[in-house]
This record gives C-alpha cells, structure tokens and sequence, in this order.
C-alpha cells in the first residue's frame, strides 16, 4: 500500500476513535486494537458503509443492513484452476481484473454486511487472495474441490447468520439483484431452506446473474448431509432435494437466453465488450442495461 493511503488511512482510523471513545470506550479500544493489526482498510470499509464519516450518518444508499437483522455475507467462490478458461477470473478488463470489477459491483450491494472471498490453499489462487485484500475483502481459503467445506469455513470465520453465494464466473452481477433476493429471503425464511433465482430448471434470470440466499444453519446441515463428491463440489445442490425446502426468484419477463457467465473465450470477449460499453457511461450498469445491451447486439448479429 501506498504511503499516502496509509496516511489516509491513519487519519480516518484516528477520527473514528475519537467518536467512538465518546460513545463506548471498550469499542474503540477494540477499534485501535485492529488498527495496530494492520486491517485498517477492511475496517474502515466496514464501518464508513454503516455510520458514516467520522459519526455523519452514512447515506441511505449506501447503507448497510438495518439494525437487527441477521447478519448477512456474500462469499463468492472463485479459482484459477477452470479447465476451460484458466485464470479467467484474473484476465484483464478495463486494464482491472475481472474479480476487482466483480467486487466492486457486489460492494454496492445494500444488503450485505461483509463480502468474503472463497479460494483454495493453492499457490495459484494467491493472486485472487492479494486482489481481495487490496478492497479490504476477507479471503478463506480452503481445498479446491470441496467447496462446501470452504464456504462452511468461510461462513464460521465471518459469524455469518445468512450467506449469500455468489461465484466469480458472473462478474457482472447486478448489486440490486443480490438486494431484490436478500430482502424476500428475509421474509420467507421462515420457511424456506434456499431462495435462488438460478433453478437447475426454469430459469428466468440471465445466466451469470446468479444469487442464492440460505441460512447458515441450512448450510451446516447440508455439509453434514453430504457424502457425494458431487455435492461437495457443488455447494447447493444438495438443497434442492429434501429434507430442504427451496425456492425460486423469477422475472415477469424471463431473461433466460441471455448468457453473461464466463466460461469459454467466448464468454470472457461479450463481458469485454459490455464492460468497455456500459461502464463508461455509469459504472452502476445493472441487469436491465445488460439485457437492453444483449438485445441490441446479440439479436442483431443472430446470435445464440
């Protein structure tokens, strides 16, 4: 890091000591306490995103979750390793990586209350780890084909009550999708293990704008449930069948023949092109300016 952003950085540090002391003296010995640590960035990203500058009161839209609700954290599982497309999540777009760009986009999510990053223990994935500790993103890392097992840690590590699986090969995700699932799971959680709006079958979300919301606990209890590799591989699927009860988000109009996953070198050029197009003109780009975008060019050039 750069010694001006250390010096930023120190000077925020400082300022929200100071408001913290006068409200809660244990709280901003705790506040100094990871400042000497060294995660100053991940905490000031944390706390700015709720409170504010130095105790102004953040703005409404970038507020994070209201005050009792359970806490909420994206993981977004991502690797190097894809057979594929390797290293398709470190290629170069915007003269960024993709996962920065992925990010950023799941940081303007209002609903979360921490993003951690998912990656494996291999030498090859250390790139992704340093690009999430750059944005100040926990980063767990674990074993490559035992996903599950890796968002279990990821979602212990982060005290998190409610997950929300995101993978790195959907790197244009709308932040107000992710908002759209977390608030309905809020209300039918009750009585449902899984709200996804990427269904095996039925689809109506483009595919690579892909969210799912559970619990922890139905995480834990699909971990234990789960002997088959497939299903270790495979975070969710599991949920799909019984004991579990899931449930799927759709759009009035479905989107489904829309593709803005990223798996082949096909794949990787259209998100080029859609980034270079519509990040310029609103960095904020969201799921209705992807499908506007694909209609214009994809329909036009016949293609499927």
């Amino acid at each position: 890091m750069r010694t001006d952003e250390h010096r930023s950085m120190s000077k925020q540090c400082k300022c929200l000591c100071q408001w913290q002391a006068a409200r809660d003296v244990a709280g901003a010995k705790s506040i100094v306490t990871v400042c000497a640590q060294g995660d100053v960035q991940r905490l000031l990203r944390w706390w700015f995103r709720r409170h504010g500058s130095c105790g102004q009161p953040a703005k409404a839209e970038t507020g994070y979750s209201v005050a009792g609700l359970p806490k909420t954290v994206a993981i977004i599982q991502a690797r190097t390793g894809s057979t594929r497309l390797p290293r398709k999540t470190l290629a170069r777009v915007l003269d960024r990586p993709l996962l920065d760009l992925m990010l950023e986009r799941v940081e303007w999510a209002r609903t979360l209350d921490d993003i951690v990053l998912a990656t494996t223990r291999l030498a090859q994935d250390d790139d992704l780890a340093a690009i999430a500790g750059a944005r100040g993103v926990a980063v767990v890392r674990g074993s490559e084909l035992d996903v599950l097992t890796r968002f279990t840690d990821a979602a212990v590590a982060s005290d998190a009550e409610i997950v929300v699986r995101l993978t790195a090969d959907c790197p244009l995700i709308d932040p107000v999708v992710i908002d759209r699932l977390v608030r309905i799971h809020r209300e039918v959680r009750s009585r449902v293990d899984l709200l996804t709006n990427s269904p095996p079958i039925g689809r109506t979300y483009p595919d690579g704008m892909d969210v799912e919301v559970f619990a922890a606990g139905a995480l834990s209890r699909a971990d234990a449930l789960s002997s088959d590799p497939r299903d270790r591989e495979h975070v969710t699927r599991r949920m799909h069948e019984p004991p579990f009860v899931s449930e799927v988000v759709g759009l009035e109009r479905s989107a489904a023949e829309v593709r803005v996953s990223v798996d082949e070198p096909g794949d990787l050029a259209r998100v080029r092109m859609i980034f270079e197009d519509l990040y310029p003109r609103d960095p904020r780009f969201g799921l209705a300016e992807v499908v506007r975008w694909w209609s214009d060019h994809m329909h036009a050039s016949g293609a499927s």
